[in-house]
């Protein structure tokens, strides 16, 4: 029997990454949101695309763990399943290099080197910590499994507050606070793995629970903005406030999800196969070289200073960046076909484990 995919989430996937893109719009953009000269405007693109893109971010880690949390996770499957993506990877990876560097006069023999090792050169911190979700994916679940539902539940409440919130308040020192990326893939692992087997498994979560949940995840980042100029712990929790790990961030990311995963599921083969390339969109429009020909000579905000709302015009500039990177990955989907994906996973099972 064929397994559809719930093209509601492929949907919110998209979705997601548009957010993402307009998030690198304002963040990677050469001019400062000075240059737009309407303060609603300014203070819309500075709240809320930092907040929705740090929150799409997070999303993109919770559906990766909410399907993968109830298969039979090896870690032969799962550097298997790396190995796969890898190539993909690496694909982008030496062709936007190739295209982008000669456009820009920045090719560099070293530089070009390093883009056949981006997973452990970082090139895309998020592709780094994928893998190394990816990898320790199994051994965190096998983990959790053997754990009483109300120990983890206590634990993935305890790991959500402490690394979530108060390791940031001030005076609050601790040592793993460089390690802020993996402590955010363990807190969202505990948390999505409790709430796929324990907390929703027989019950959809209730529409009145879900709005009060995002209204309260909103509130602390809006009294923060606001108060930020003025009150000092403030100033000083805004900015982790805003970022995946946060414990706002990730309790608007699981109202969301749960919002869109309790709508009754679709199967639209448009759709799932547009998500496909949602992938590639980051690495396509994410590299170093594609923050400076997309935000510093293509789309500057002073070009927008004088539009009634910037924000759409972004947002459009946006979608359409999305909608090219997706017809370019339907093309490498299909040079894969008949190439690469003729056996995917062979020479790997070749050479590696064999079981």
């Amino acid at each position: 029997m064929t397994r559809h995919r719930n093209s509601n989430i492929e949907v919110l996937r998209l979705l997601a990454m548009v957010a993402i893109v307009s998030h690198h719009a304002i963040v990677h953009n050469a001019d400062d949101l000075n240059v737009i000269g309407s303060a609603p405007n300014r203070i819309l693109l500075d709240f809320a695309s930092i907040l929705v893109g740090k929150t799409a971010v997070c999303l993109f880690f919770i559906i990766s763990i909410w399907f993968l949390a109830d298969r039979q996770l090896t870690f032969r499957g799962s550097c298997r399943r790396v190995w796969i993506l890898e190539r993909e990877i690496l694909f982008y990876s030496v062709l936007c290099y190739l295209v982008y560097a000669p456009m820009l006069g920045t090719f560099s023999p070293t530089t070009f080197a390093a883009r056949f090792f981006p997973v452990i050169t970082g090139e895309w911190w998020f592709v780094s910590d994928y893998v190394l979700l990816m990898l320790a994916l199994p051994f965190l679940v096998t983990v959790l499994k053997a754990l009483p539902a109300r120990e983890h539940g206590v634990l993935a409440v305890f790991l959500a507050v402490f690394f979530g919130f108060v390791q940031y308040l001030p005076y609050v020192g601790w040592a793993l606070k460089d390690s802020s990326d993996i402590m955010g893939l363990l807190v969202l692992t505990t948390l999505t793995c409790h709430i796929r087997w324990y907390g929703i498994g027989m019950q959809r979560p209730r529409p009145y629970a879900l709005l009060v949940s995002g209204a309260l995840s909103l509130a602390l980042p809006i009294l923060l903005y606001v108060l930020r100029m003025d009150v000092r712990i403030a100033g000083r929790l805004w900015t982790p406030m805003q970022d995946w790990q946060s414990l706002p961030v990730i309790v608007l990311s699981f109202v969301i999800f749960l919002g869109v995963d309790r709508l009754t599921p679709h199967h639209w083969p448009i759709i799932d196969r547009m998500a496909s390339g949602t992938f590639a969109i980051y690495l396509i429009t994410d590299t170093p070289e594609a923050e400076l020909l997309l935000w510093t000579k293509l789309f500057p905000l002073h070009r927008i200073t004088g539009m009634p709302v910037p924000i759409a015009v972004i947002l459009l500039v946006s979608i359409g960046l999305c909608a090219v990177c997706i017809g370019i990955d339907l093309i490498r989907q299909a040079l894969f076909r008949v190439t690469v994906d003729r056996n995917p996973g062979a020479w790997f099972d070749r050479l590696f484990f064999r079981p």
